[in-house]
């Protein structure tokens, strides 16, 4: 059995886009938050691999993961991978399944709220602009001086 932070570190450097740690013999806690350029990732058949930490950032480009016949329980992770194409889930119970899939579910239920509510605050925005631009107008010609080229014409008449 290896220590899974020890070997990841001792065998990847941290600018690495991919990392294939299969059949490895890993095991405890792996951190991978020093890795920002992770595009896949695959621990598979790593049973003693107990828990997942990629980091408080999202993880734009990290699109596939997989951690088939891992001893991994807790997927809060799967919150910061907001482009995940392929997740490997093989070898977990129907209800560990069931349960990712609600937590993914979840993840993307609050992104959609908040993505409705940036839409409301750009609508409050935008009439708030359009409300301060007839102010504007409304006060640039009460402030106008008055025509004098009208008044000079009723003068001379």
């Amino acid at each position: 059995m290896v220590n899974a932070q020890q070997y990841i570190e001792s065998s990847f450097p941290k600018h690495i886009y991919r990392i294939f740690a299969i059949g490895k013999n890993l095991e405890g806690h792996l951190d991978l938050s020093e890795y920002p350029n992770l595009v896949e990732v695959r621990l598979g058949n790593n049973p003693l691999l107990t828990s997942l930490s990629l980091g408080p950032s999202p993880r734009p480009y990290l699109t596939a993961i997989g951690f088939r016949g891992s001893g991994i329980t807790n997927f809060s992770f799967l919150a910061n991978l907001p482009n995940i194409h392929m997740l490997v889930l093989v070898n977990h119970t129907q209800e560990h399944q069931a349960k990712i899939v609600r937590d993914i579910n979840q993840v993307h239920q609050c992104k959609d709220q908040e993505i409705e509510k940036i839409k409301q605050q750009i609508i409050q925005l935008q009439q708030q602009i359009q409300s301060l631009k007839t102010c504007e107008n409304s006060n640039r010609n009460q402030n106008s001086p008055p025509n004098l080229s009208s008044e000079r014409n009723n003068d001379t008449s």
